[in-house]
């Protein structure tokens, strides 16, 4: 039996015997070390119950999924759930290229080389997040281009704010935040001329301790929002993909406008003292929020600066 079959039999979170699992007991002593490293499970062992997966994987459905997305009005588009792939954005942009399949959705109970901005890894414990792409095909290059990434996260703050997640905020250009931490990020990829469009989300529904302690920097989880009562992973895999539908739509019929002053809602640096990594030299000044255009407006001693790349590395507080 294979890993992820042994994970699906230990989805339900009982206790499995090394005998329901087809196992000798060396190896099932030596199974939850393997799934922590491969997977980021955390697996409970004990040499007289077996082995258990503690809190239950609530696994991913494509045909619920669909469902849900149908009964709420969307025009039925593929749907692919994997179990583990490297990255739903490498695979997505890939069939998007050569099947000319957009809208297209892709979801994934593990990345094995899940990635954010600047090719960052993006931490993809099996079954317990949200790992989301979606394929999105304009007739024109959307313009201004550099805004699609802000779209993206004001429509994804807005939706996870109506669910009860109310404390969220936005770091430019496409964080998600909660009390400063990392909740979630966008990583959007374009090709065709600028016509295809893939739009991947990384969210954190729940992060092993055994994995929060090892990423460097703080990070948040949907559940500890007491005020947040998140619903299935598929029924949350349908709202933030009607979220970025909806978000997609609206960009093109009326432009960036209406998402970028609610932006500054959700804006986290703005009238801050921010340092930003920016060619080789950082620039430091204060956030004055967004540019129609998307662009970070930056008040620096020499004026102010409008930057559609760069890093913000670390804030001042004031």
């Amino acid at each position: 039996m294979s890993d992820l079959d042994l994970i699906d039999r230990l989805a339900d979170g009982a206790w499995h015997s090394a005998a329901d699992l087809g196992l000798t007991a060396k190896e099932t002593e030596a199974l939850h070390q393997r799934l922590l490293a491969g997977f980021g499970l955390e697996v409970r062992h004990d040499p007289a119950l077996g082995l258990r997966l503690w809190p239950p994987l609530d696994l991913l459905d494509s045909g619920i999924v669909a469902s849900a997305l149908d009964a709420r009005g969307l025009a039925p588009f593929p749907v692919y759930v994997h179990r583990s792939i490297d990255s739903t954005n490498r695979w997505l942009l890939d069939r998007a290229r050569r099947r000319d399949e957009a809208p297209a959705l892709c979801l994934a109970e593990h990345q094995s080389a899940g990635h954010g901005r600047h090719g960052r890894p993006w931490v993809s414990p099996y079954g317990r997040n949200l790992y989301l792409s979606l394929a999105w095909r304009f007739r024109a290059p959307p313009a201004p281009a550099n805004a699609l990434p802000l779209v993206c996260a004001v429509a994804l703050a807005g939706r996870l704010e109506g669910l009860g997640a109310t404390e969220i905020g936005l770091k430019w250009p496409n964080d998600l935040l909660l009390d400063g931490a990392k909740l979630g990020g966008l990583l959007l990829e374009t090709a065709a001329n600028g016509r295809l469009w893939v739009i991947g989300l990384g969210l954190n529904l729940y992060l092993p301790p055994a994995l929060r302690s090892g990423i460097g920097q703080p990070v948040a989880q949907l559940r500890e929002i007491p005020a947040f009562a998140p619903p299935v992973r598929n029924a949350l895999a349908a709202e933030m993909t009607l979220a970025l539908v909806s978000a997609l739509d609206s960009f093109v019929r009326q432009g960036p406008g209406p998402f970028l002053e609610r932006w500054a809602r959700y804006d986290i640096l703005r009238h801050r003292r921010v340092r930003l990594h920016h060619g080789s030299e950082p620039l430091e000044g204060e956030c004055l929020g967004v540019a129609p255009d998307g662009a970070l407006r930056l008040a620096t001693p020499a004026g102010e600066r409008r930057l559609f790349a760069g890093e913000i590395e670390a804030c001042r507080w004031q």
